[in-house]
């Protein structure tokens, strides 16, 4: 890498996993690129390989490009796309968006920024960094990770619900019940994923879990 200009090959980049268990090169923080977001996710058949979300409207316009295998992309409610190598799916903010891999060793390229806004980086990265720790089991240390990145990007969803569970994990439970609430409200349709997700059986009979999920 030099002052002006870096180089890497994707096949040289070791991929890691997020919360989710999606598995990411972590492009933009190695390339030293702020202007704006980019990631290589990987998938074999049957996993996803593009996370359920949906942009804020004034969130991010969003590129994905295949490079390598072949991704089924289901766009807002029940628009499917087939997408080979080579296929540049463009995504509005506001537009829910999803995609399957459909063979062993899928590549797509995901590049984002908001329109006419200065870019900034999303919280979900320290968010990834975090769950090494969550694998490993060590919760305390992922919730300051997780802590940290709350502090540089508050409304990120990702982040606070992560968080939530980390520190339920970790015994933190008027903070984990606090996070949780913050969570719903960022994204009401996190209440239905927290009703399942055993991160949070430690709170779950307190009545604030209720009143947070609905």
């Amino acid at each position: 890498m030099g002052p002006r200009y870096a180089v890497l090959r994707l096949d040289e980049v070791e991929t890691s996993q997020d919360f989710a268990g999606l598995r990411f090169r972590p492009l933009r923080p190695l390339l030293g690129i702020e202007a704006f977001g980019v990631a290589g996710w990987v998938a074999d058949a049957g996993e996803e390989v593009i996370v359920d979300h949906t942009e804020p409207q004034d969130g991010q316009e969003e590129l994905y490009v295949v490079l390598a295998g072949k991704a089924r992309f289901v766009i807002g409610a029940d628009e499917v796309l087939s997408a080979a190598p080579g296929t540049c799916v463009a995504v509005r903010p506001g537009v829910r968006r999803r995609a399957t891999a459909e063979a062993d060793g899928t590549s797509v390229l995901a590049v984002g920024a908001p329109r006419g806004a200065a870019y900034t980086a999303p919280g979900w990265e320290h968010s990834a960094v975090a769950a090494a720790e969550y694998r490993r089991g060590d919760f305390a240390a992922a919730v300051t990770l997780l802590r940290q990145a709350e502090s540089e990007h508050p409304d990120v969803v990702g982040v606070v619900y992560n968080l939530a569970c980390c520190e339920a994990l970790s015994g933190q439970r008027d903070d984990a019940l606090e996070h949780l609430r913050r969570a719903v409200e960022l994204e009401p349709r996190m209440a239905a994923h927290a009703r399942s997700d055993t991160d949070l059986d430690s709170i779950r009979d307190d009545p604030r879990f209720a009143a947070a999920v609905g």
